[in-house]
């Protein structure tokens, strides 16, 4: 069994326009940890176009000589057009090859993502069981009904199974397979500090329910995050393996916890990694005592989502800050 993950062509210039080459270039970490699980039971590669950049042209070339039985493709409302393009490539090189898509704009609209006739499935919602499950089915019995998370044709029928549970113990998720990625091409945006800035997801969830943001149909309304040694050992491994000096944490509300934030960053103290970081958080789940402590954990930059500087709007959009 061979699965291809492929990242679209998509250039910095066509992200960025004037500021390309200083805007961000980091390896998806969805894909990564896709990647990671699919790794357990296939022979898993994977095409960056972004990061290598590769055109149509080289998707064809580079997916006949690997010649895959699933292609799997992570797509946003910006990517959807991309990812129906190569698609339609892929199902020229071989009708056989099987196309899923999952991500963003997978679970906001299933049934109308996978109308396109090239595409065979689409998995919604956090997609690491269901992606595992639907590799397993087709090296096996095929049995598309019992894969949750899983909407998928039978007979021209548009099928959508029921929602896959999300996974409560993060840590039973393997690293993410970044070995995979062209880990050399990568790089951080121009106001980030140190000389090899990559990106790490610690948790999941935000238990906030802002209107605007889509994070709770995929990861559900809740907050989970990894353990305090599985962070460490992967901060480890990017230090180690990736020679990084400085980290961005991608968690959507970083201090949700703040007892747990405390912890990793005595751990982090202890451990003596020296890495400096930056996080994304709310203006109200921040004090003095742990703005403190996460400064002498390395962290020198935070990012506050402000939305408005009006509390009409601000209630409005169920932001639940103030002001003040």
């Amino acid at each position: 069994m061979k699965v291809l993950l492929i990242i679209p062509p998509n250039s910095q210039e066509e992200r960025y326009g004037n500021f390309s080459n200083i805007g961000t270039l980091y390896p998806p970490l969805g894909l990564a940890y896709l990647a990671a699980i699919a790794e357990r039971d296939a022979e898993v590669k994977v095409l960056d176009s972004e990061a290598m950049n590769y055109n149509y042209s080289d998707i064809e070339r580079l997916t006949k000589e690997f010649n895959p039985d699933l292609v799997g493709m992570q797509v946003y409302c910006t990517t959807l057009s991309r990812c129906y393009k190569t698609a339609e490539i892929l199902k020229r090189i071989n009708p056989t090859i099987k196309i899923v898509l999952g991500g963003a704009q997978a679970t906001l609209e299933p049934e109308k993502t996978l109308s396109n006739k090239n595409i065979d499935f689409v998995i919604y919602g956090e997609g690491e069981i269901s992606f595992s499950n639907l590799i397993k089915e087709l090296k096996n019995k095929k049995n598309f009904f019992k894969i949750k998370g899983l909407v998928w044709k039978n007979k021209n029928k548009i099928v959508k199974n029921c929602p896959q549970e999300i996974i409560k113990n993060l840590d039973d998720l393997p690293l993410p397979a970044r070995h995979l990625f062209p880990m050399e091409r990568y790089h951080s945006s121009a106001n980030l500090r140190g000389k090899k800035t990559l990106n790490i997801m610690t948790s999941r969830g935000c238990p906030y329910m802002c209107a605007y943001c889509a994070g709770s149909l995929i990861f559900g309304k809740t907050h989970r995050y990894h353990g305090t040694e599985r962070v460490i050992q992967e901060l480890k491994e990017l230090k180690e393996k990736y020679h990084v000096d400085s980290i961005q944490f991608f968690d959507e509300t970083f201090t949700a916890n703040r007892q747990r934030v405390i912890e990793l960053c005595d751990k982090m103290i202890k451990s003596k990694l020296n890495i400096e970081w930056s996080c994304f958080t709310r203006v109200n789940l921040v004090d003095k005592e742990l703005l403190n402590k996460m400064k002498q954990a390395g962290c020198y930059l935070i990012f506050y989502g402000l939305e408005s500087g009006s509390q009409r709007l601000l209630n409005l959009i169920r932001k639940g800050i103030t002001l003040e």
